[in-house]
């Protein structure tokens, strides 16, 4: 599938999302879901998975939820939260896992999913997409 065609069908699916947004808003009850997990350990497959519904906004690593990949103020979320036209509202704090309980009693019913993946496989999947730039920073520190 080409480039082009798979912008079409994004820019089709948003519409849609757009549509059944302004049908079915569930202002102010939304629930929050935090994805957490160690990098290359599937959490964006995840997101990608979750996207698909329509009841599900999703606000990945890019998003107006995060800057410099950390998650914003406690205030910002809960106003993402609130304002939300879906049901249920994703977030992709890698960086902050490490407050998960913090997320969890930030918007009443919040969830977490923690994605796990084999080490060797997390491994891989680094060198697949980053080649050896984890071991020349390694190198680096130790010289």
């Amino acid at each position: 599938m080409s480039k082009l065609s798979r912008f079409i069908q994004r820019q089709k699916f948003a519409g849609r999302k757009a549509l059944w947004r302004w049908f079915r808003s569930y202002d102010g009850d939304s629930a929050a879901v935090y994805i957490l997990g160690a990098q290359r350990s599937g959490t964006t497959l995840l997101l990608f998975c979750l996207e698909k519904s329509m009841e599900f906004d999703v606000l990945g690593e890019s998003s107006q939820a995060m800057t410099n990949y950390r998650i914003r103020s406690d205030d910002v979320i809960r106003e993402l939260v609130e304002s939300s036209h879906h049901r249920i509202v994703v977030f992709k704090p890698l960086t902050d896992s490490h407050r998960s309980r913090e997320f969890l009693d930030l918007i009443p019913d919040s969830k977490i999913i923690w994605a796990f993946r084999r080490v060797e496989d997390r491994a891989n999947s680094s060198v697949a997409k980053f080649g050896d730039h984890n071991l020349q920073i390694l190198r680096d520190i130790s010289n």
